[in-house]
Formats: C-alpha cells, structure tokens, sequence
C-alpha cells in the first residue's frame, strides 16, 4: 500500500486553539483543532513518530486519517525531484481541496487531453508552448501565416533564420524539441466562415483556445461550434497595457459573443481604429500565462473558472466579470 503523508506543501502551523494548513493562501486555508491527538497523529504520518507512540486505538487512527483525507490534507506525493513532472503533481497537491489523495491523476488528464490552439501568434504560440511543457500529448495547431520580423518581439518559438517561413512549421518543430513524444497536428487554414472552422474542432477535442482576433465573427463561431460540440473554450486577447481571459464551459456560461454585446463601448469612433496593435513581449507573456493556467485548472478539473478576467499593467487593476448564466 503506498504510504499516506501530510501535504508538506500545506505546511501546517499553530495558530492558538487551531492548527493551520495552507496558510500562505486564504482560498486553500483549512483547520483541525490544536488538540495533543492531532498534533500525534501529524507526526506520525509525517513519519517523525512511530504508531507505538501514538496513543490512539486503530479505530480511533482510522477515524483520524478519514478526517485528514475528506479535508484534503493528505497526499502519496513522495516529493522526488527526478520525475519530468514531479513539480507539477505537487502544484496539484497544494490546489488540491478534494479527498483525492494521489496528485498524479490530475496529470495523467493532462496526457490524456486533446487541445486546440487557434492562431500561433503572440498568445497562441506561447500558450502552445505552456500546455506541452505542461504534460499535454496531443495539441492540434491552426493558422495561415508566415513568420514576419515585426513577430520577434513577442512570438516566443520563433526566431530570425525563421522569418518567412511557415508558423505552424516552426512552432510544430519548436515544440518537438520539447517533447519528442507529444503528437502535433497543423491545419493550415484561414478560417473565413463558420463552415471552416466546423471541419477543424470535433467532439474528440478536450479544449479549445481561441487567440485569433480575426475575422470579426470568428468569437461568435468558437461559441457555436463550442456548443455544438460541448467543447470548452478559454478565449484569450491583450490590447495595450491590458490582457483578457474568458473562459468558456457549454451550459454552464455565457457565450463570450453575448457577453462582448453586454460589456462592449457602444459609442461610433470617430477616425478609422484600424491599425497593428501595439504591445510588449511582457504583456503578450503574461496574457499567455493566464489562458494557459486557466486551461490547465480546466482539464484537470481542479477549479471551474467562474469568470472572465481583465488585468490592466497601468495602474495594476484586476476587474472580474461574472461568467456563469443566471
């Protein structure tokens, strides 16, 4: 049987008549009374006292253990360093609020995830780059573009000797590099209508990113086709100092096309606002960490994002918007 222990990543402390775990995080924080029993039974499945010592019958230990595992406290985690994704299990763990006892299973939804990444560009490539990094094993990649000097500033796989040429090319080629085993499927294809991108998202897929902010219909057919399919979707986008996030569940949320006619500036611009949008890598990198982490909290199932977010670098302001129907 593999050995049960406390989650050293919750790093349990005395606070008064309480015991204390995950305390550096307010939305991980749980108790158990500051009690001498419990302070033995820590200890001994921290493994610094023998059963001998703690002065419980085995009904009562078993009692005890049930109690840690329904609050989450326990792991199988053996805290190795050598495993590829040893640090990943143990981010789990630390998220982890349910009963489950093995951070692993979280990791192997991971593997077993099929994601689509739409657009290879600032947000979509890095984001491609997070999820393979992260433990995903098959990742479909659409885009038409070719690699242009102006994208070295905030396109991450791509370098000099690769302008001109393909981005769905050179990101596959980048992204073997960090795994060889991953599988990696391109389409080449600018998705000019509904009908396009039906042939490209099918049930088997586990998630869909949406970075492309081109055509002006296309958020309205993600949400069809993610409808269709009861495929979720995390919609991810920046404009200057600010990044978006949107993530999407069919049933559950508000399409991101509605939720755009609520939010959206209503008034007529008065000179045309069509130009190249301006940005910086930091903030391209940024916008990618949150679709990418959003993403992997999706397929793990370890949280179901309630709302869409906005984090604005000029003036460091965070504005949530509530995504679930009423």
């Amino acid at each position: 049987m593999t050995k049960l222990r406390i989650k050293r990543t919750l790093q349990p402390l005395v606070d008064g008549d309480k015991i204390l775990f995950g305390i550096g995080n307010l939305g991980l924080r749980r108790t158990i009374p500051n009690i001498p029993e419990n302070i033995e039974m820590l200890k001994f499945l921290n493994g610094e006292i023998s059963r001998d010592q703690v002065k419980l019958s085995d009904s009562q230990v078993m009692d005890k253990i049930d109690q840690l595992k329904n609050l989450g406290v326990l792991t199988t985690n053996d805290y190795s360093d050598s495993p590829r994704y040893s640090r990943n299990e143990t981010f789990f763990e630390w998220m982890d609020m349910s009963s489950n006892v093995n951070p692993y299973n979280y990791q192997e939804k991971l593997f077993k995830s099929k994601v689509v990444v739409l657009g290879v560009g600032g947000i979509g490539c890095a984001v491609a780059e997070h999820l393979v990094r992260a433990g995903i094993k098959k990742i479909k990649l659409v885009d038409f573009d070719v690699i242009e000097e102006s994208n070295l500033t905030r396109q991450t796989t791509y370098f000099e000797d690769d302008i001109g040429k393909s981005k769905l090319d050179v990101c596959k080629k980048y992204l073997l590099k960090i795994d060889s085993k991953i599988h990696v499927e391109t389409i080449k294809q600018k998705i000019s209508n509904y009908e396009d991108l039906e042939k490209i998202i099918n049930k088997e897929d586990s998630l869909i990113i949406n970075s492309m902010d081109k055509p002006a219909k296309l958020d309205n057919w993600v949400d069809s086709v993610s409808n269709k399919y009861n495929v979720p979707v995390v919609f991810g986008s920046y404009a200057a100092t600010a990044t978006n996030v949107y993530p999407k569940v069919p049933k559950l949320s508000i399409d991101y096309g509605d939720f755009l006619g609520e939010e959206q500036i209503t008034e007529d611009c008065i000179i045309d606002n069509t130009f190249p949008m301006g940005t910086l890598s930091s903030v391209t990198a940024v916008a990618a960490g949150f679709v990418s982490y959003t993403a992997i909290m999706m397929l793990t199932g370890l949280r179901t994002p309630k709302e869409g977010v906005q984090m604005d670098f000029d003036g460091w302001t965070i504005y949530k918007f509530p995504n679930h129907k009423r």
